[in-house]
């Protein structure tokens, strides 16, 4: 470089993307590894002035045949706002496995003069022959993930034919064995009675007390128009109205309260406003009824990574824009699990139990409820009877049937894989009787507030 001359700043960001959300609670997980090996290219890079933007754009569970993505839309932003110079991704098919969103991404990149570099792949979109590799490598890519689509559905419809569970919410009164459903017994009696009550309401609603849900759907998935649906089908309607209320009536009240003289109102009347006084004579601030909020709103629309809010037009001052704008994505309806700390130990990531060990739990558990109640319910019954029809020992029966007296919340943590690696059955049997004393026994901290819902 020349004396005098300015050294040229290229700024680089890094997007990464992997379409579940499996395996991202590992320390070291696909987006880190993804990111690692970005980054470490545009260190190599830095005698070109290339400069990591710090700004994460990271798009765990999402596929790339959709670019409803939250951190996608992020970064596209700062594109458009030319905070970007350089865009960095491990492989192409991180950014989009679409041939059709791959060409708009592109004509994005180009008007806001944006390069896009693929780490394992070795191209340069400002050429054409650039631009003909990326189109075979995505026209490949969005092959594959047909080609994939189109065996995953065979699939699934091939194994739920021969009856074999394919995962989901497991429905009440069922229970998963060898991937099938198997009815519960003790819950089988309670669905059969809603089913009986519910043919003789005749209402789903006089049925859970007159209460209702309402949802807002969308009017192609209402109309049957699948094709046209967009990313977001159906919403509590509850959620998207508190969120919508509480930015109009900020807006409202923001825009009232900026109003530098207005007509102050001494008393009686309410009149048009920002600003009253009250009876000692200080000044309030205004606050928007619901009546306002209601009639400020022309109409709302609902995507996967935002709400538009278009006000009406009679609330609206000359040179304001009609549209408020909320970031905002659908709350999942899975929550990762939460791994119980041990007792004394620093907060840090733990490894959740191995599925293998809370599978042998819940069926331990199981037997050990089911002969408690046989040596209950009949005198006859022994120990020593049921190690002989079990085919086991009487020291296997009595530390099986022990678990039956865990602690409920520690039961419930177990079933649901809650408990760091290492715990199986054997270390949750014979444990103290007082359940205070067990959490202290197996190591664990037990929970300030435990649900058993």
């Amino acid at each position: 470089m020349k004396q005098g001359e300015r050294k040229i700043v290229v700024r680089c960001a890094v997007y990464t993307r992997v379409s579940t959300d499996s395996g991202l609670e590992q320390d070291f997980n696909s987006l880190d590894n993804q990111r690692e090996a970005s980054e470490a290219y545009i260190k190599s890079q830095a005698h070109e002035g290339w400069k990591l933007v710090r700004e994460r754009y990271d798009d765990g569970g999402f596929s790339g045949g959709s670019m409803e993505r939250p951190a996608l839309q992020k970064r596209l932003d700062d594109v458009r706002a030319r905070r970007i110079d350089v865009i960095v991704v491990y492989k192409v098919d991180r950014l989009t496995r679409s041939l059709a969103d791959f060409a708009k991404l592109v004509d994005l990149f180009d008007a806001h003069g944006v390069s896009f570099i693929s780490v394992t792949q070795a191209f340069n979109t400002t050429t054409s022959m650039g631009r003909l590799t990326l189109n075979m490598l995505l026209s490949f890519a969005q092959f594959e993930r047909e080609i994939t689509g189109e065996r995953i559905r065979a699939k699934v419809a091939a194994s739920k034919r021969k009856g074999i569970w394919m995962g989901g919410a497991v429905p009440l009164g069922y229970q998963v064995e060898n991937r099938a459903l198997h009815v519960i017994e003790s819950e089988a009696e309670f669905v059969r009675a809603l089913y009986r009550r519910y043919l003789e309401l005749g209402s789903v609603v006089r049925l859970k007390a007159g209460r209702h849900w309402r949802y807002y759907a969308s009017r192609a998935a209402l109309s049957g128009r699948w094709k046209e649906v967009g990313s977001v089908v159906r919403i509590p309607a509850p959620e998207i109205e508190n969120l919508i209320a509480n930015a109009v009536g900020a807006h409202l009240a923001a825009r009232a309260n900026a109003i530098d003289s207005c007509h102050i109102d001494h008393g009686g009347g309410r009149g048009d406003c920002a600003i009253t006084q009250n009876e000692s004579g200080r000044m309030r601030r205004y606050l928007p009824s619901e009546n306002d909020v209601r009639n400020a709103i022309d109409r709302a629309t609902v995507g996967a990574t935002r709400i538009e809010i278009i006000l009406n037009e009679s609330i609206i001052v000359e040179g304001q824009d009609r549209v408020l704008t909320l970031p905002w994505t659908r709350s999942s309806s899975r929550r990762r699990r939460e791994i119980i700390q041990g007792a004394g130990e620093a907060q840090g990531p733990l490894r959740a139990m191995r599925t293998k060990a809370r599978d042998s739990f819940i069926g331990a558990l199981r037997d050990a409820r089911r002969w408690l109640d046989e040596l209950l319910i009949d005198p006859a019954q022994t120990i020593e009877s049921l190690a002989m029809r079990e085919h086991k020992s009487e020291r296997s029966i009595r530390m099986t049937v022990s678990l039956a007296f865990v602690s409920p919340v520690l039961a419930k943590a177990a079933m649901e894989g809650r408990l760091p690696r290492g715990f199986s059955v054997k270390r949750l049997t014979d444990l103290p009787m007082l359940w205070s004393e067990q959490w202290r026994a197996v190591g664990l901290r037990e929970p300030i507030q435990a649900e058993l819902g």
